[in-house]
């Protein structure tokens, strides 16, 4: 308790250095004094007196200035042709023989008065000429020589400079011995620093882009940065930056993609993703996997995370997807609720109605309530036919495309299809031949052969390759156009096939 005592009687000793009191003018009989705090350390006398920084007063005297500490110490006194308020730990003067310099707080030189041209202030820097370049300051002495020019960026100040580095290369020379010769290179680069406090915030940039108060830098090492205005936002050895729209940004930092919400300058997301999407009121977040379909984290657009175990398999719009959980799919929303009932996968979908697959059939849904109709009809696989040798080549190829032929109209998206397992496990010379087919006019075209009307089917039969398939036509109530078998049916449009 007594060394409490005593380090709060030592603060309060102190407590004029420690910059809780501020000088402030005061008046007395039309004169002018200066106090600091409470305390009176300069005399009200008939000089004009200006404060811009908390720690020196300055005094214009007739021809003279003078500059007065909040201890009541005159730091600087001089005759002036002019002379700027003391701010930001320095001010620049005018001598009276007309050149230019600058003081900092202990009344030390830190400029000489050898200028014919007045430095540039920026708060805290101060920009120097000297012959065709500048020199840079602050009010502990020089920082920079010889910088070409400078800008500003948001609130930070721009210095453009250049270094030279030397280099050796081998002269040629005609009958003569090869000479080694000394070069420079040189290399511009930018620095940028914080005016109101002086210091240099990164060395060496090569690039800078801004992105609002975000600015990213590629310094000439290859290394990237990202910074905030207000510098309470800083990253270093970044990858992968982008910028999503006016809320978000997003860079790569060692193996994790992170989030940023620009507004409050936060890290909102992060982990081991490829990308990030922007949905409707949600944020979908994809990585890598196993499988060759990438699993999801889905987010809403503070950061909380609404669902962990889905995978993500296609848009069919901008507010439905279908994702897959475990080993069955559904159309979900943007943030991961379900809309429709779980298939094995699903495919195109015309007129409102969309081909569903279940392990061994498929049959349609209403793409719109996401009722499902009655219908269920077989996949049908069929034996390639036997070539010989000289059209196997031709063969193949047509064989190829007509497979993925079917499988592109009957599985919308990149997800294992409903019989993955048995594309991997069927003989040789086999291939899909019947996925099933959307409406047209009312009206969708079925093949009849192994159909059930019990509807149980456990496995995909294979056609012989010389077997024909026979067709007819159904419409949503599951009803055939006619008691008629046809080997080849077309779609329907504008009433005809």
């Amino acid at each position: 308790m007594k060394s409490l005592l005593i380090l709060i009687g030592l603060m309060l000793i102190l407590l004029p250095d420690l910059g809780f009191s501020q000088l402030t003018t005061y008046t007395k009989k039309s004169k002018t004094g200066l106090k600091y705090g409470e305390k009176i350390i300069y005399k009200a006398r008939r000089d004009s007196i200006r404060i811009g920084d908390d720690s020196v007063a300055t005094i214009f005297k007739k021809r003279k200035t003078l500059y007065v500490n909040y201890r009541g110490e005159t730091i600087f006194k001089d005759r002036t042709q002019s002379a700027q308020v003391f701010s930001y730990g320095s001010a620049v003067l005018q001598d009276k023989n007309g050149l230019y310099g600058a003081i900092n707080a202990e009344g030390d030189v830190i400029v000489q008065f050898i200028h014919e041209q007045s430095p540039r202030k920026f708060k805290r820097l101060l920009l120097v000429p000297f012959g065709q370049s500048w020199d840079l300051y602050s009010p502990e002495g020089i920082i920079e020589y010889a910088v070409d020019s400078v800008g500003w960026l948001n609130n930070w100040l721009i210095v453009y400079t250049q270094k030279s580095e030397p280099y050796t290369y081998t002269e040629k020379r005609l009958f003569k011995k090869d000479r080694v010769k000394t070069a420079y290179r040189r290399t511009d680069f930018i620095n940028l620093y914080n005016p109101e406090s002086g210091r240099q915030i990164v060395d060496e940039v090569a690039e800078l882009h801004p992105y609002g108060q975000f600015v990213l830098l590629k310094k000439l090492s290859g290394e990237q940065f990202l910074l905030h205005n207000g510098e309470e936002f800083r990253v270093e050895n970044i990858t992968d930056f982008k910028e999503h729209d006016e809320h978000y940004i997003s860079y790569r930092k060692d193996s994790l993609l992170q989030l940023v919400n620009r507004s409050k300058k936060d890290v909102i997301i992060s982990g081991k993703y490829l990308k990030f999407d922007f949905r409707d009121q949600s944020i979908h977040a994809l990585k890598d996997s196993s499988q060759n379909i990438d699993a999801i984290d889905i987010f809403d657009q503070q950061g909380r995370l609404l669902r962990s175990d889905l995978f993500y398999i296609v848009d069919l719009d901008p507010n439905r997807f279908i994702y897959k959980k475990d080993s069955l799919q559904f159309i979900g929303s943007a943030a991961g609720k379900a809309l429709s009932p779980e298939f094995y996968g699903f495919g195109d979908a015309n007129e409102g109605y969309r081909i569903v697959y279940y392990r061994y059939s498929y049959g349609y849904m209403n793409d719109a309530s996401y009722e499902v109709l009655s219908i269920r009809y077989p996949i049908v696989a069929q034996e390639q036919i036997a070539l010989t040798k000289r059209k196997r080549g031709l063969d193949f190829i047509r064989t190829v495309f007509t497979s993925l032929g079917n499988l592109g109209k009957a599985f919308v998206g990149k997800a294992p299809t409903p019989i993955d397992h048995y594309r991997k496990s069927r003989p040789k010379g086999v291939y899909l031949k019947e996925t099933g087919h959307v409406f047209h006019n009312g009206w969708a075209v079925v093949c009849l052969d192994y159909y059930d009307p019990d509807k149980k089917y456990e496995t995909i039969p294979v056609a012989a390759s010389n077997a024909d398939l026979h067709y007819n036509y159904i419409n949503l109530k599951g009803e055939l156009l006619n008691d008629k078998k046809y080997l080849q049916c077309s779609d329907f449009h504008q009433g005809k096939a």
